[in-house]
């Protein structure tokens, strides 16, 4: 009699443990497929996102003219006396160098672009187009020339070349045709 209480006890306490361990492994699997799924939608929103960036809806296709424009907006576009202006002003050179260095328009194009631009601006916008390029053509002769003092700011900066380095003859095409529309 003894043998078979131990036994049943033995037996309850067996069986306790068996449904302890299914009911851990079960809310540890509950935990888990919470968390991928967790996992999987924040997934899915980050690809939505990308994929939006590359293909906004409801905007025009991106032509290179359509990327000079977004570049020249830049310009105008561009905050002074605030904080982080400078670093503001460094990245912005920094993407125009980019552009000159990838375009594939040709000269004429580019002064096309810029005076399309430069038309469709108010009289405010043309003086801050103006001050701003001063500014920017500076910074950018820096980065092109490795003027002392730059390479502190463009780290500063999130280092936003694309390129390890420019020509004055690339910047030059867009400093040219800007030059035109400004006289």
């Amino acid at each position: 009699m003894k043998s078979a209480v131990f036994y049943l006890g033995f037996l309850a306490v067996v069986l306790a443990i068996l449904l302890g361990l299914s009911i851990w492994k079960g809310s540890e699997r509950e935990k888990l497929i919470a968390q991928l799924t967790d996992d999987n939608t924040q997934l899915q929103y980050q690809v939505s996102q990308l994929e939006e960036q590359l293909n906004p809806k409801g905007t025009e296709e991106k032509t290179p003219q359509s990327l000079l424009k977004k570049e020249l907006d830049k310009i105008t576009r561009l905050e002074e006396g605030t904080a982080g202006s400078t670093l503001k002003a460094v990245t912005v050179s920094a993407n125009l160098l980019d552009w000159c260095t990838e375009t594939q328009l040709t000269d004429e194009e580019i002064d096309k672009t810029v005076k399309d631009y430069y038309d469709s601006l108010t009289e405010e916008e043309k003086q801050l187009f103006a001050k701003h390029t001063a500014i920017l053509k500076n910074y950018a002769g820096q980065i092109i020339t490795g003027e002392q003092g730059i390479e502190t700011l463009l780290e500063s900066a999130g280092n936003p070349q694309q390129h390890e380095s420019y020509t004055m003859e690339q910047a030059d095409r867009l400093w040219n045709a800007i030059s035109k529309v400004l006289i």
